[in-house]
Order: structure tokens, then C-alpha cells, then sequence
């Protein structure tokens, strides 16, 4: 989005600096009524505020005058704040709620070079959790260039809707962090069409926390609430408390999301989440997550990840699987190498009852590193309507004790998996000859002898789980049928 809307060519008066209306920025007095007269002395047409570089000015969180909900300094529509480094930092207080730079319903705003600073490990008391450094309710064409919001009780920036009516449009934030706050790096509410580029959301929780401390939460549980068309691109997300980035709603959609070229690691229970909570919320139209470097869990559903990796190591106590979608919803995983040590286990994937819903996994490596779980079984569960095409399973270290499990519900009966052209290391293809290479495997598990329930069609195949010298690879069915007819195969010398 350009800034053409708020362009300097447009501007008639000569910026105007918050001086010239009595702010000292002396880090002791109280500048917020001086701010706000200079905010309020911009023209209907628009105008610059201009801030003094390095000097730290302090906002009343609770200042009403602008508004009934929160408080802080209010711009008018058509500003743009050049901040030259300058820093907006909360006066100490015990409310529950406030804010300390507010834009409440106005249009084609520019922010420019500009630090905010809450109060957390100053604030007095321990409840609430809505003290935000930037707040933006009900507002179209913002954009946000080179901010550092830190320290805040709650959020460094709520997006909101104005008296829940108003959501907010066409906003971009480039280049901006979002450190050690509270509750939230950034929380949208209401959002449609924003990018972020080149931000940073870390350490949130680190000073003191309130939950969920994520550095990211999409959440639009407002009703007509919505987040949609949003992309980050080459941001981090580091050293959160909790999640590094968070999607859900339990009455609302979270629709058209894009994490590309991001960074996520150490955050303390999930890189990434989202899912679908309650009977009406969904993760609609895809919620893709592309060429991004990932450690921790991923755990998604009606999700696209292409490319990139995801790193599960044993330090990551709160996540089981690398990879988890198991909502009855489209998922799709092309081209991402998978990397789990210890008892991490590598995917969890399968829910999906219809091929409406069938997950598909391809061109993938799947590696164990040093794992010392003692089998695949608890390695990965895969099942239901899924295909894994082209994949590769390798482990390091030492064979388990029982060959590759691809499984999910405890019957197949009824079910379409798939494996196709996907190498299994030999050492987790216990019994499994040809080199592990397998052409076609349309499956119901491994089992000790050919099924007698279900139904199934010519060439289904299920592989013996107690293969012996002079016994069989597996089982394949020659007439379709319930059960069907069945023969062995692969004569093991």
C-alpha cells in the first residue's frame, strides 16, 4: 500500500512540532495535553507532527478527553507522525486498561521512526491485561515504518473494532518490533488486507506474562469480527512466552493467511497454531505457511506448509509431534524437511473422513536424529484419507525395534491411504525388502495376517507386522470384495 493518500505534496502547513505546543520531553513531565493540541492543530487536509530526536515523552495512559474507551494521544485523520527516534512512554499507574498512542477511528495515517514504552516492571498492581502502546480501532490505509513498542501491560498494538461496528482495512507495518510486553506482541481482533514485513515479535512474557503471551494472535471472537488477507513476510518470532504465532476463533473465520520466509524458534509451547475451535469457527481458504525456518510444533488444520523446515528438538518439552493436523479439514505438506530428536516424534497427521478432506503429503524427508523412541508406532501416526507421495523416512543411529508404522485410526476399514514412490530407510523398514523402496501402497496397516473385515479393491496390499526367514512380505488383494479374496507375497529367502 502507498502512502499516496497522506503524501507531503498534499500538505499546505509546514509541519508542526509538538514543542512549539509545550511538550518539554524531559522524561518527567506529564506531555500529554501538549501532544494533543498539536495533534488537534492539523488541518482537515492533513499535516505532519514531527517529534524531537532521542527525547522521551511521557503520555497518560488514562487520558479521556479523546474518548471513553482507554486513553493516550489521539491523531486526526491524515497525519503523519514523524517520530526521528523520539520515545511516547506511559505514566505509571494501576489501571487496568490504557493506551498510550490511539487511533480511534480516523483514515490515511503514516508513523514514522517512533519508540512507545509501557509500564510493565513499573506498573502498580497485578490485574488486567489491556494496558496497549498502539491501539487501532476502525481505522483504513495505515502504515507503520520503524516502530519499537515495548514493556506494554497488555499488547505492543491491538487491532480493534471501533464500538465493535468498524473494522480496520489496508494496513502495513515494515520494520518493527515488538518486544517483552505482557500479553501479546501483536493481537488482531479485526483486521482485512495488512502486511507485515521485516518485523520482529519476541521475548513477550519474558518481564512478567498474562496469557497467552504469544507474539502473534489472530482472534476475532468479536461477532462480524474478521482476520483475513493478511501475509507476513521475513519476519521472527523468538523467545515467546508461549506461542510465536496463534490463529483462532471459536465464532469466526480466519481466512487467507501467509507466513513467507518467516523465523521461529524457542517459543515456549508452539511456533505456530491454528486450528479450529467450536462448530462454527474454521480456518477457511487455506492458511499457508511458505519457505519458513522453524523450530518447535506446527500445529495446523485446512493448512498448506511448502518448502522450508521444521526443527523438533528434545529441549521443546511442551510438543510432542514436529507437524500435528488432525481436524476433519484439507492439509497439504509439499517439499518441507522434517527434523525430530530424542522422543520427539515426527508428524501427526489424519482426521480426514472424505476424500473432500484428504491430507496430502509430498516430497518431504522425514529424520529421526539420535531418537531414541523405541519404535515408529509412537515415531508418526499418519492415517484416514491421506497420500504420501514421494517422501522419504531416514533415521540416524540404530534400527528401532519394529519397522515403520503408517497408521492412525486403529482400523483402516473404510479408509484411503496411500503411499506412493516413498523411500523407508531399511532400518525402518524392518522385514521390508526392495530396498525400502515402495511403488504403490495403498494400505490398512501392517498386520500378522490378511483381513477378514472391511472392503476392499484389487492391488490394496497390508504388509506383514512378524515377518520371518521363508515367510511373506505382505498380503495383496487379487479380487475386490468384504474382505475380499487375498494372497501372499515376497517370498523372504
Amino acid at each position: 500500500m502507498s502512502l499516496t493518500k497522506v503524501s507531503y505534496s498534499m500538505i499546505d502547513a509546514a509541519p508542526i512540532n509538538v514543542a512549539d505546543y509545550g511538550a518539554t520531553g524531559d522524561g518527567t513531565t506529564d506531555d500529554t495535553v501538549a501532544i494533543q493540541a498539536a495533534f488537534n492543530a492539523v488541518s482537515a487536509t492533513g499535516g505532519t507532527i514531527v517529534f524531537e530526536p532521542g527525547k522521551t515523552y511521557m503520555i497518560d495512559g488514562s487520558y479521556l478527553p479523546i474518548q471513553t474507551l482507554f486513553g493516550g494521544v489521539k491523531p486526526k485523520s491524515g497525519t503523519i507522525i514523524q517520530g526521528n527516534s523520539a520515545k511516547l512512554k506511559v505514566i505509571t499507574s494501576s489501571a487496568t486498561g490504557y493506551c498510550v498512542l490511539n487511533l480511534n477511528a480516523v483514515s490515511n495515517i503514516a508513523i514514522n521512526d517512533l519508540n512507545i514504552e509501557g509500564d510493565v516492571g513499573r506498573h502498580i498492581g497485578t490485574t488486567g491485561e489491556f494496558g496497549h502502546g498502539l491501539m487501532i480501532m476502525g481505522c483504513d490505509n495505515v502504515v507503520l515504518n520503524n516502530l519499537f513498542i515495548t514493556l506494554c501491560w497488555g499488547d505492543a498494538v491491538l487491532f480493534s473494532e471501533y464500538v465493535r461496528v468498524n473494522g480496520n482495512t489496508n494496513v502495513d507495518v515494515n520494520n518493527c518490533e515488538f518486544v517483552d510486553c505482557r500479553r501479546q506482541g501483536v493481537s488482531v481482533i479485526d483486521l482485512s488486507n495488512g502486511t507485515f514485513i521485516g518485523c520482529s515479535f519476541r521475548n513477550i512474557g519474558a518481564t512478567a506474562l498474562t496469557s497467552p503471551a504469544a507474539g502473534v494472535d489472530l482472534e476475532p471472537d468479536y461477532v462480524g469480527a474478521q482476520a483475513s488477507n493478511l501475509t507476513f513476510v521475513g519476519c521472527t518470532f523468538n523467545n515467546n512466552n508461549s506461542h510465536g504465532f496463534i490463529a483462532g476463533s471459536t465464532v469466526n473465520v480466519v481466512e487467507n493467511i501467509r507466513i513467507i520466509g518467516c523465523s521461529f524458534y524457542n517459543n515456549g509451547a508452539s511456533a505456530i497454531t491454528a486450528n479450529s475451535v467450536g462448530a462454527t469457527a474454521k480456518m477457511r481458504n487455506v492458511f499457508e505457511i511458505i519457505s519458513c525456518d522453524i523450530k518447535g510444533q506446527v500445529l495446523v488444520d485446512n493448512c498448506k506448509i511448502i518448502g522450508g523446515q521444521i526443527i523438533l528438538e528434545e529441549i521443546y518439552t511442551n510438543s510432542q509431534y514436529a507437524v500435528e493436523s488432525v481436524a476433519d479439514l484439507p492439509f497439504q505438506m509439499i517439499g518441507t524437511s522434517v527434523f525430530v530428536t530424542g522422543t520427539r516424534r515426527a508428524a501427526f497427521i489424519g482426521g480426514a473422513t472424505s476424500e473432500s478432506s484428504r491430507k496430502l503429503v509430498q516430497n518431504c524427508k522425514f529424520n529421526q536424529d539420535n531418537n531414541t523412541l523405541p519404535d515408529l508406532d509412537q515415531w508418526a501416526a499418519m492415517g484416514g484419507f491421506i497420500t504420501l507421495d514421494n517422501c522419504q523416512m531416514t533415521r540416524t543411529g540404530a534400527a528401532p525395534a519394529t519397522g515403520y508404522n503408517f497408521q492412525g485410526a486403529a482400523d483402516f476399514t473404510g479408509f484411503d491411504a496411500k503411499m506412493v514412490n516413498c523411500y523407508l530407510d531399511p532400518k525402518l523398514a524392518v522385514g521390508f525388502a526392495q530396498d525400502g523402496l515402495m511403488v504403490r501402497v495403498a494400505q490398512r496397516g501392517w498386520a500378522s495376517a490378511a483381513p477378514t473385515t472391511g472392503t476392499y479393491s484389487v492391488g490394496q496390499i497390508v504388509l506383514n507386522s512378524t515377518p520371518a526367514s521363508a515367510g511373506f512380505i505382505g498380503f495383496v488383494c487379487t479380487v475386490a470384495g468384504t474382505p475380499g479374496t487375498w494372497r501372499t507375497f515376497g517370498l523372504i529367502s
